[in-house]
């Protein structure tokens, strides 16, 4: 549920937007999340999650987001903290994971 969730919450928060807006966004910490997901022992198919992404309407956006532009207590930790935790953990990078996560932050004040 993590790796599928992570991109679109990621992306559409950081940016406020849409789906469609932030689509290659949600698709290079979907990639990224596949690694550490790997690092983890946890086998997942990177093409298959993208096309996951790329399935989905435009329109589409997440919980984050919208608990973000309201204010309210929001799930940014048990997303992307748990990806960054982990890349951490096993010495990989997740940069583009890390970025979006500090722009939900930034956002969040």
């Amino acid at each position: 549920k993590l790796a599928r969730l992570c991109g679109l919450a990621l992306a559409t928060a950081a940016a406020d937007a849409p789906l469609g807006d932030v689509r290659g966004d949600a698709e290079a910490v979907a990639r990224e999340v596949v690694a550490v997901a790997g690092a983890e022992g946890a086998a997942l198919e990177e093409d298959a999650l993208v096309a996951e992404l790329r399935a989905l309407p435009g329109a589409a956006s997440s919980s984050l987001r919208a608990d973000v532009a309201a204010g309210a207590d929001d799930e940014l930790d048990a997303i992307a903290g748990a990806v960054l935790r982990a890349a951490a953990r096993h010495g990989l990078a997740a940069p583009r994971t890390a970025e979006l996560a500090a722009r939900v932050e930034a956002r969040r004040r």
